[in-house]
């Protein structure tokens, strides 16, 4: 799941090439945020309590969904913060 997941991210990018320079090289973000995210989600969304009663799947399903909400959460201010330069 973690590298279907990742693949995803290469996938889009590699689309997103086609679409011209700044979107290749915005999309390319998340190829390279995923996997940080993913090693710091341990530390930062999984607590003692989740190891403790959830299993493993779980565990490792919620650091996935954490880490793709804080790549998409850059991702959509970077997009932001270059269409509030065009649409002035």
């Amino acid at each position: 799941m973690l590298v279907l997941n990742f693949l995803v991210y290469v996938f889009i990018d590699v689309i997103a090439w086609g679409n011209g320079q700044l979107a290749g090289i915005l999309f390319l973000a998340p190829v390279i945020l995923f996997p940080i995210v993913v090693f710091f989600a341990k530390h930062m969304a999984i607590s003692k309590a989740d190891k403790f009663f959830k299993s493993e799947w779980d565990v490792f399903m919620k650091k996935i969904k954490w880490s793709n909400s804080a790549v998409l959460t850059v991702i959509f201010f970077i997009l932001l913060a270059l269409n509030d330069g065009k649409s002035s």
